[in-house]
Order: structure tokens, then sequence, then C-alpha cells
């Protein structure tokens, strides 16, 4: 197995393919992440699609096949952020006790709180510093989009972006959508 010099394992993520052990050739393209997976089950999904970075330098990664997200600390420590291994749901709670389904994009806003898209549940989920998970804007199951107050509703939500003020931008199936938190 590859490691990084201090015997942290490679991790180069390519779409569709997570492998260990040698680097990739110049001709593929893959990122690089050294980090210490022992903790979130020896492994990270093959289905990887949301990749944040908070001011103090830890890794966030939207693990959609496996409905968690996982931290990685700047020393190369993974663990499970939040939600629980293969296990489905629309659970505001804290860590293992929240519940994803198919989260994909991620933001990071001023104050290190991770925003994290649950596209299975068409929601928009706030995860504090602590772990603390809460539904901000959509309401699970409901797959439509519905303008005004929140939770409002997100119609098969696909992207999602952050501003300097902490909104939130969002496309949806026929436009994007601009949510104002509290």
């Amino acid at each position: 197995m590859e490691t990084d010099g201090s015997g942290r394992p490679l991790f180069s993520q390519e779409i569709y393919y997570s492998r260990f052990g040698s680097l990739p050739d110049e001709s593929s393209p893959a990122y690089l992440y050294p980090a210490d997976v022992s903790a979130t089950g020896g492994v990270l999904g093959f289905n990887l699609l949301g990749l944040a970075l908070d001011r103090a330098g830890n890794g966030y990664i939207a693990d959609t096949g496996r409905n968690v997200i996982i931290k990685v600390t700047p020393s190369g420590a993974a663990s499970i952020f939040a939600g629980a291994v293969k296990v489905e749901g629309a659970v505001d709670g804290t860590g293992a006790a929240a519940r994803f389904r198919r989260p994909t994009q991620l933001v990071v806003d001023k104050a290190d709180n991770l925003y994290v898209l649950d596209r299975g549940n068409s929601t928009v989920r706030k995860i504090t510093p602590a772990g603390v998970v809460s539904t901000v804007a959509g309401v699970a199951g409901q797959d439509k989009t519905v303008a005004g107050p929140l939770p409002g509703g997100l119609g098969t939500p696909s992207g999602l972006a952050i501003d300097d003020s902490g909104r939130l931008y969002l496309t949806v199936e026929k436009g994007v959508v601009r949510v104002q938190l509290p």
C-alpha cells in the first residue's frame, strides 16, 4: 500500500472508483488525500459526491452511497462525522443519530457550519462543528419547489453554493432557489 511518507495510506478518488494502493499514472485524473480511514470501517464509499473544507483545514466528504458525512482532519484521521452507514432516513440529531438519504453537495459557512444537500430527502441539512444536524430548507419526501417561508420545498435539488452573506443557492428542477437563513 502506498503511503504519504509518514505511514498514512494515500486515498485517490476517481469518478465511481475508489482505490488504495499505488498512485495513478499521470494520465489518470485523481485527487490524492492522505487519510487514515480505519474509523470509517476501513473504506470510503464508491459514490463520493461532495467535498468541502473548513477554516481549520478539516475536509468533509459526502459518502453518498453509504448515507454518511466523513470528516478528515488535517493530520489525516478520518471518521464518520454524521449519519449511520447504509441507514437511510431524514432524522435530525447529533452524529450517528442523524440520518441522510443520498447526501451529495457540501458547503461551509464563515462559522464552520457544514451544509449538506440531502438529495434523496430534497432537503438542506446544517451540521454544526459539534456534529448537531438540523434541517434548514425543504421537507423530506416533498419533491417539488415551494417558495415562501422556510422550510419551503426543493424539487429535485442538485447543486449547492453559499455566498459571503450566508445565503444558500440551490439548483432545482426548473431553476435556482436562494435561501436566506435566519
